[in-house]
């Protein structure tokens, strides 16, 4: 209803829900209209005028440099150029002032209902649009059969749809039920296309980079260096505008599927917010323990206004957003960059993903997690700050973090200027209140350099993958399927293990004793939870501790894979003289193929035991283990009545 309301939000006499039309126009007024406006500021509309027009100039100059002056053809030369350049200046002109249309919604295409009925949205087309038969069944099978993505010329870079003049001139009204009308999807779909391509215009000048490209190649001497660091600048351009490594056609089945499979693999293999547990001692490793657990005692002791002051700064930031955007869940899963569903089965699939990173507490314990870090690392960062406004020395380590995102003596000085007069502090605790600062340019360009601050290193403490974290290959669609959840250890590698020992200080000493801690104590939950009586020696206890705390990323992984596929004669279990049992041919494959692999073997197993008619506690537990939400902490012990259900059932 309120996509339908959207569509209609200027009529004045608006037909529906009042509650629709309210959520309808408050879309608009925080999302559509501001990022319209941006793009306006940026000229976006115009680039590729002005780009025409720049080419232009270029042939006048040469023509006005000629040494003994322009023959008559050459005048007459200049003046066509010259028509034709105020004629595109005009052109500009009219696409940088673009108005604003409250009926505005971008458009996504609802693939099975059009293949359900394609000649009543072909009738539409001719009557509404002006289009004959063969016209209309063309756009339609454009649509349907993914036409309209072509394959790019190297170098050039597709522009944002919502930048783009639509291909069919109908209003939306009269298309709707062959269009996507759930609003929370059109609107993230639109965020994260407009706004990566409204900052890179803004940081770059363009959503191509041609500008900094020139520069690029202007000062580069080596060919094979340039061309690789040309390789890996555009490389993240993509993926922060998320077309990186997307095929030709992306709503081809296998692009589908390998979507639908990573969600299965999400809902069926994750434990939930138990195994996110060892979070907290990142805290301690960033910010120390004295600092830790006197700020934590002022919050909670504020009735949880701090805590609530702190969420509204990592909000601005654009953290502690997981109970809307699942944000960090989606990375870790790696969905985020998953494509708006095209059929019914799809949009379902993609509803209980997001449902389950909620049942499963994920989403609550990051917002949590991502509040406490924004309350801790937006005091130290202001305290710091205070400290260099008034010329005192810095620490070697905090001198490091400050300059790492990009505050200086300058930038201290604002910050404490605006925290003094509008900020909260207590005893320990600073909360800088960046919504009410005031709104100068200086100011403005200090506050987006404070949240960018508070914004890397609230990721950086709560480990959350960045577009720069795992390698290019890791983003072709069947790589993404077979590494799934690798992304989150290689981030914790770059972000935590890394700069840890660099820096070689006590906090990261403490952080790391405290992360082995919770992750033992994730291990024995997990143990109690399953029933494993076994008895465990020191080595083996503190190896689970290792392994479930992510303290050495991403090669506990590689670890993992040694000890699997040499049965455990090789890797960190062998060098502590553990006795091993050989692993199964499945959990090899699995290791080789993804996750995957290891649950369609299980489903493989489970139709040979009926087929066979050996139906026994395997046959049991396999099919606990392809349920969704079979893994989920909580929800252990109901699972288990399931299962020994199921086991007497067989019996």
């Amino acid at each position: 209803e309120v996509a339908k309301a959207k569509r209609r939000l200027s009529d004045p006499d608006p037909q529906g829900l009042p509650e629709a039309y309210e959520a309808a126009r408050y879309w608009h007024e925080n999302l559509y209209k501001p990022a319209l406006k941006a793009a306006r500021d940026e000229k976006m509309f115009s680039v590729n005028i002005r780009r025409k027009i720049a080419k232009k100039r270029e042939v006048l100059e040469s023509l006005e440099a000629t040494e003994h002056g322009m023959t008559r053809k050459q005048l007459k030369l200049h003046g066509k150029i010259g028509r034709e350049i105020k004629k595109l200046e005009d052109e500009a002109k009219v696409a940088d002032n673009i108005s604003d249309n409250d009926n505005y919604l971008n458009r996504l295409w609802n693939i099975k209902a059009i293949t359900n009925d394609p000649w009543k949205l072909e009738r539409i087309l001719m009557e509404r649009g002006g289009y004959t038969r063969a016209d209309a069944k063309a756009k339609i099978r454009q649509i349907v059969e993914g036409e309209h993505f072509r394959e790019l010329e190297p170098g050039e870079t597709g522009m944002a749809r919502s930048l783009k003049k639509r291909e069919i001139e109908v209003d939306d009204i009269y298309l709707e039920e062959f269009l996507e009308n759930n609003i929370g999807a059109l609107g993230r779909y639109y965020a994260s296309r407009m706004g990566a391509d409204i900052e890179l215009t803004r940081q770059f000048g363009s959503i191509d980079m041609a500008e900094i490209m020139a520069e690029l190649r202007k000062y580069s001497g080596d060919s094979k260096q340039l061309a690789a660091d040309e390789r890996d600048l555009l490389a993240i351009r993509d993926r922060i505008r998320g077309t990186f490594g997307i095929p030709e056609n992306p709503d081809t089945w296998t692009h589908r599927g390998i979507r639908i499979a990573k969600m299965f693999n999400a809902t069926t293999l994750l434990t939930g917010a138990l195994a996110a547990v060892p979070d907290m001692a990142k805290l301690v490793m960033t910010d120390g323990f004295a600092n830790t657990m006197r700020m934590s005692l002022e919050a909670f002791r504020s009735d949880l206004s701090l805590l609530k002051l702190a969420k509204r700064d990592a909000n601005l930031a654009g953290e502690a957003l997981d109970m809307y955007l699942a944000m960090r869940s989606a990375l870790f899963a790696d969905l985020a960059d998953s494509l708006s569903a095209a059929t019914p089965f799809e949009r379902h699939a993609g509803q209980v993903t997001q449902q389950f990173f909620n049942v499963s507490l994920m989403n609550q314990w990051n917002e949590f997690a991502k509040t406490m870090a924004s309350l801790f690392t937006g005091s130290r960062i202001i305290q710091n700050a205070e400290k260099l406004a008034r010329g005192t020395k810095l620490s070697k380590t905090e001198l490091i973090k400050m300059k790492n995102v990009g505050i200086g003596p300058e930038e201290s000085k604002i910050i404490v200027e605006q925290f003094n007069k509008h900020g909260l502090k207590g005893k320990d605790v600073r909360i800088a209140k960046t919504n009410l600062w005031d709104a100068t340019p200086e100011v403005k360009r200090v506050k987006q350099i404070y949240l960018g601050a508070l914004g890397k290193d609230i990721n950086r403490t709560i480990v959350t993958p960045g577009k720069g974290d795992a390698p290019l290959i890791m983003s072709k669609p069947l790589a993404t399927l077979i590494l799934q959840f690798k992304t989150f250890a290689i981030a914790s590698t770059h972000r935590t293990l890394v700069p840890g020992m660099q820096l070689r200080d006590r906090n990261f000493l403490l952080g790391a004793i405290g992360l082995v801690g919770l992750g033992i104590t994730v291990d024995q939950i997990r143990r109690w939870q399953n029933e494993d009586t076994r008895e465990q020696s020191f080595n083996s206890w503190l190896g689970s501790g290792i392994e479930r705390s992510g303290i050495l990323g991403y090669f506990t992984d590689i670890n993992r894979a040694i000890e699997v596929l040499s049965d455990g004669r090789l890797g960190l279990t062998a060098m502590f003289n553990e006795n091993t049992m050989p692993s199964s041919t499945l959990d090899k494959l699995g290791v080789m193929g993804g996750p995957l692999v290891h649950q369609v073997g299980k489903a493989a197993d489970i139709l040979w035991d009926v087929s066979s008619g050996d139906l026994d506690r395997g046959t049991a537990g396999n099919t606990r283990d392809l349920l969704i939400g079979s893994n989920v902490f909580w929800a252990d012990g109901l699972f288990g009545v399931a299962e020994e259900g199921l086991v007497e059932a067989f019996e």
